[in-house]
């Protein structure tokens, strides 16, 4: 009987370990991997857009 809960147990552990890699593995996939100068590029874009928007607004 114990044996039969040690091992309903561990398959347990096994399978809530794999489902949370399988979650973070979907996560560092949706994060595009970004170059220090490509972060730089996309904040100046960000900026000028927020720029343009505040323009639109105050019209």
């Amino acid at each position: 009987m114990k044996l039969t809960v040690a091992t309903v147990a561990s398959a347990l552990v096994c399978l809530l370990s794999l489902a949370e890699r399988s979650r973070r593995a979907a996560q560092l996939e949706a994060q595009p991997a970004l170059s220090t100068e490509e972060r730089i590029a996309l904040a100046s874009v960000d900026e000028s857009l927020r720029k343009t928007l505040r323009r639109l607004v105050d019209r």
